[in-house]
This record gives C-alpha cells, structure tokens and sequence, in this order.
C-alpha cells in the first residue's frame, strides 16, 4: 500500500512492474509503513529520517527467524579495520622462479 500511495502523490506516471524505492520513516518501531514512508530519492542524508527501530526491528525478526540455523555460542562483535599500511598481497612466483 505504501507504494501506491507514494507513486499517487509522486506526480510521476508509473505503470506496472516499474519500480518504486522508499524507506520508513519515525521514530517507533511499530508505525503504519503507508503513513511513514517516503520515495528513496527524496532522502537528504544531512537530515536522515529514516526509522532506525523499525529497521532494527526487522533484522532482529529475521535474527531469531534463522537463529537455529546460525553457529551457537557468543556472538563475536565486529572488529575495527585497524589503521596503518595496507598489507601487500603476496607476488604469485614467476615463472623463472619456479
């Protein structure tokens, strides 16, 4: 519904299988997507508003959706890329090498 009520007051003529993106904007977790959403070319990253609980929201249905599936134990955070020089791949030999 959220779609055609976006595609409604977009202006533009759509038809059908043309595609249409939107996110979810507030503030709650649980909102009516067809009152809070808004055209993906319409966001304004100096003033994002998109709906961060909502999508936090959705990862962890799908978190506990597949959980039996995922490795057990504690969950490992995501470590910070560490700063410095690049590590330099290794030279594949060449073929005088061999």
């Amino acid at each position: 519904m959220a779609k055609i009520e976006l595609a409604l007051a977009s202006g533009r003529s759509y038809r059908a299988g043309d595609q249409l993106s939107y996110y979810v904007t507030g503030e709650t977790k649980k909102v009516k997507v067809y009152e809070n959403s808004n055209l993906a070319s319409n966001y304004d990253p100096v003033t994002p508003d998109e709906n961060a609980a909502y999508y936090q929201g959705k990862l962890f249905a799908l978190f506990e959706k597949f959980r039996e599936f995922l490795p057990k134990g504690e969950p490992v955070p995501a470590q910070e890329p560490k700063k410095g020089k690049k590590r330099r791949a290794e030279k594949s030999p060449r073929r005088e090498d061999l």
